[in-house]
């Protein structure tokens, strides 16, 4: 598990297999929030802007 720095709320990644989990977690309600399950080769790609 990773914490990203600079994303808000506080988001986290975990590696699974082939595929990166990305999530957040709520302290007081004890929840956490799936984000998006990507390809780990297409994680972290930005749309050109």
């Amino acid at each position: 598990m990773k914490n990203l720095a600079g994303y808000k709320p506080e988001t986290w990644s975990h590696l699974e297999d082939r595929f990166r989990l990305f999530y957040t977690i709520d302290e007081i309600e004890k929840i956490e929030d799936a984000l998006s399950i990507e390809f780990r080769e297409n994680a972290y790609y930005k749309i050109p802007s």
